[in-house]
C-alpha cells in the first residue's frame, strides 16, 4: 500500500476574526498531534515557561514536560481529535480569553488506524483553556486542562506493543 503525501499546514491563517484566531489554537493542537507536525503542534502553545497542560491527574508545565509526556508519544500515533462546541469568551482590548469545547479523541498505535482489529482508545470529555495573546500577534495557549468523561478500549495503545 502506498503511503499518502504527507499534508504541510500553515501555522497562521490570514483573515480571521478574533474569535477565529482565538478558536484555531485548538485547532491548530489538535492538528499537530494528529499529523505529528511538532512546529504546528508548539505554535499553538505560548512562550511562557508556566505554561500547562493537565490530562486528568497528570500535570505537565512547560513545553519540554509537554513535548516529552504528550506530543511525543501521541504524534507518532494514529489519532483524531475532534473538537465542536467552541465556546469563547474574551473582552475587547484585553490579551487574554477563556476557551471551552467538547472533544472526541480516537487514539491507535502507529500504523493501525486502519485495522478494525486493532486496539484502540475512544475519550470523550472538555477542553477548558486560557489563552493569550502573544507579541507576533497570535493567540497561543497558556493552560489546557482535559476533562475525560467517558472512555472505551484500552489504556494500553498509549506504551509501545
Amino acid at each position: 500500500m502506498t503511503q499518502a503525501p504527507r499534508i504541510t499546514y500553515p501555522q497562521s491563517l490570514n483573515g480571521l476574526s478574533t474569535r477565529e484566531e482565538i478558536a484555531d489554537t485548538v485547532i491548530r493542537a489538535a492538528l499537530g498531534l494528529d499529523s505529528n507536525n511538532k512546529a504546528l503542534w508548539e505554535s499553538s502553545w505560548a512562550a511562557d515557561p508556566d505554561i500547562t497542560f493537565s490530562v486528568g491527574s497528570t500535570v505537565m508545565k512547560g513545553l519540554e514536560s509537554i513535548n516529552n509526556d504528550c506530543f511525543n508519544r501521541v504524534g507518532p500515533m494514529d489519532t483524531q481529535h475532534l473538537i465542536t462546541g467552541i465556546r469563547i469568551d474574551v473582552k475587547d482590548g484585553l490579551n487574554t480569553a477563556h476557551l471551552t469545547a467538547n472533544a472526541l479523541a480516537q487514539h491507535y498505535r502507529a500504523g493501525q488506524g486502519q485495522d478494525p482489529n486493532a486496539e484502540f482508545r475512544l475519550g470523550g470529555g472538555t477542553y477548558d483553556i486560557q489563552v493569550v495573546k502573544e507579541s507576533d500577534g497570535q493567540w497561543k495557549i497558556k493552560t489546557w486542562v482535559i476533562n475525560t468523561i467517558w472512555s472505551q478500549g484500552t489504556r494500553a495503545v498509549f506504551q509501545p506493543a
